[in-house]
């Protein structure tokens, strides 16, 4: 029987999480994590710890331990810390290494974190995965490039991953994927934040008027409570990544119109999103978009009563 992969992995929070979770569930025994989040760092907490073991996760406490247990180190922290994740990695990584880097940042950061990597010895991989991983879990389509690129589809596609080789592909190119398709989907999202407060705001219940909303009326409110009710707490990320859209369009001599209001509209959602967890830290089901659009109006109150979003 062949030696299976070791993997670890930097970020251990949605995208780390449920992508552990389903390459445990498809027989890969072993895999370590690492988180230096603002939420959760070590010592971790009890509560987190038991959510690593329960689905077979070992947690440790320093890159070091993690570069000595794992040759894949997996990063998927966030496009802001990503370069500077990378750096602090490479202090630990050698030619025994392969750093995957699946941050959803755009061409120019994954090139210079490609370049940190490479100075330790270590081989760089850029990943970009097109999916949600709390409804695909490891399986979500994943377009790579990068020196090895290859030796990661082999060591992982026998776990269900679906990945992509980009043919010649660089660090970066895979990053460009992403960002080209970000304009759609985070286009898409922005619209769902700023449809449904301005109608909330407006006293207009949209599900009465279901005809107007056209060829989108069959998925909008599923959609909406995806992005807002359980998505209020991505606005950060996502946010951030629309900023890596528009350095990605000027690299390419586009002005990045559309993508600047992206950034604006996710960036007045993030900023709730320390309150919004507290307020439903309870809640075993997330909430409906409603009622984070409600909870949003009262925060805003709270803070300047006469202002508008």
């Amino acid at each position: 029987m062949a030696e299976q992969p070791r993997l670890g992995i930097i970020g251990f929070g949605e995208v780390g999480y449920h992508t552990a979770k389903g390459l445990r569930e498809s027989g890969l025994q072993t895999i370590w994590a690492y988180n230096s989040g603002h939420r959760y760092r070590p010592p971790y907490p009890p509560e987190y710890r038991r959510r690593a073991e329960e689905i077979g996760v070992t947690l440790v406490d320093t890159l070091g331990e993690l570069a000595q247990r794992a040759q894949f180190i997996l990063s998927v922290t966030s496009p802001a810390s990503a370069v500077s994740g990378a750096q602090e990695a490479a202090h630990v990584l050698d030619r025994s290494h392969i750093y995957v880097d699946m941050n959803s940042s755009g061409p120019r950061p994954k090139q210079e974190a490609a370049a940190v990597i490479e100075v330790s010895g270590a081989r760089f991989v850029d990943a970009c995965l097109l999916s949600g991983a709390t409804v695909d879990l490891h399986r979500g389509l994943t377009y790579l490039s990068g020196e090895a690129a290859a030796e990661y589809q082999r060591a992982f596609k026998p776990f269900g991953m679906e990945l992509e080789v980009i043919p010649d592909g660089k660090p970066g190119d895979a990053a460009l994927v992403k960002m080209l398709r970000s304009i759609l989907t985070k286009g898409t999202m922005s619209v769902l934040w700023e449809l449904s407060y301005a109608a909330y705001k407006c006293g207009v219940d949209l599900r009465q008027y279901q005809r107007a909303l056209g060829p989108f009326r069959g998925d909008f409110f599923a959609a909406a409570d995806r992005t807002i009710g359980y998505g209020y707490v991505h606005a950060r990320r996502r946010a951030e990544e629309s900023h890596d859209i528009q350095e990605t369009l000027r690299d390419h001599g586009v002005e990045p119109y559309l993508a600047e209001a992206y950034e604006k509209r996710l960036r007045w959602a993030a900023r709730w999103e320390d309150e919004l967890r507290q307020r439903f830290a309870e809640r075993t089901a997330p909430p409906t978009a409603l009622e984070v659009l409600q909870a949003i109006e009262e925060l805003e109150h709270a803070v300047a009563p006469a202002s508008a979003p």
